[in-house]
């Protein structure tokens, strides 16, 4: 999944099903390995990245935003 050229990868699941903790790995992986562009849409935004060989943009969505 983190080797294809494009796409779109949702996480979801139910509180406390380990969807920050799959998220983080998976956006991990690919900042130290890739040059990708990566958009992280959150309710609330729970871990920040920094920038390595990726450019990822974090973004805070829901209710009253």
């Amino acid at each position: 999944m983190m080797y294809q050229p494009q796409g779109l990868v949702l996480v979801t699941g139910k509180t406390n099903s380990g969807k920050t903790t799959t998220l983080n790995a998976l956006i991990n992986e690919i900042n130290e390995t890739q040059n990708k562009k990566i958009l992280t849409l959150e309710s609330p935004v729970e871990f920040k990245h920094k920038c390595k060989q990726s450019v990822i943009v974090q973004k805070e969505v829901g209710y009253g935003q």
